[in-house]
């Protein structure tokens, strides 16, 4: 089965193509409950249960619920999805837009360059004028930068 994760930064064909032949696979249990992503991979539910799709490891929901985040199909095609609720904005991962990476709701604005800039040690305020973005949307993706670095 193909690896679905959002860290190679599959185009929606490849997506599409990985979810069809996990479908041929086990019709039944994509089916049921679908896909779910914790930002970095991809799993399907079955009967109460939750499969990686890379490597149909179990994985183990109670743990993982407050970090998935179903994913939704339309036309075939991967619609975004919330990485992230923050205080002043969402940070969404949508396939079809910034190759796959996460970006700000509000502006658009990738979240990359933004942590990128915070391990220069750069102020928050001058990452905030440089991005035009919101001060306290700056200060919330500081506060969820071990959450999102990983998929940023």
């Amino acid at each position: 089965m193909k690896h679905l994760t959002t860290e190679t930064k599959k185009g929606p064909r490849k997506i599409l193509s990985a979810v069809r032949e996990a479908k041929e696979q086990n019709p039944l249990c994509f089916a049921l409950e679908g896909f779910y992503t914790d930002g970095t991979d991809t799993f399907f539910g079955h009967l109460g249960g939750l499969e990686r799709t890379k490597d149909r490891q179990q994985a183990f929901r109670e743990i993982l619920a407050p970090y998935l985040r179903k994913m939704n199909f339309a036309d075939g095609i991967l619609q975004s999805y919330v990485v992230k609720e923050m205080d002043h904005d969402r940070v969404l991962i949508d396939p079809r837009f910034r190759s796959g990476r996460p970006f700000l709701e509000s502006s658009g604005m990738p979240v990359f360059p933004i942590l990128a800039e915070m391990k220069d040690s750069m102020k928050l305020e001058a990452i905030a004028d440089e991005f035009d973005v919101p001060f306290e949307v700056v200060r919330d993706v500081r506060r969820h930068r071990r959450e999102l670095a990983p998929v940023a």
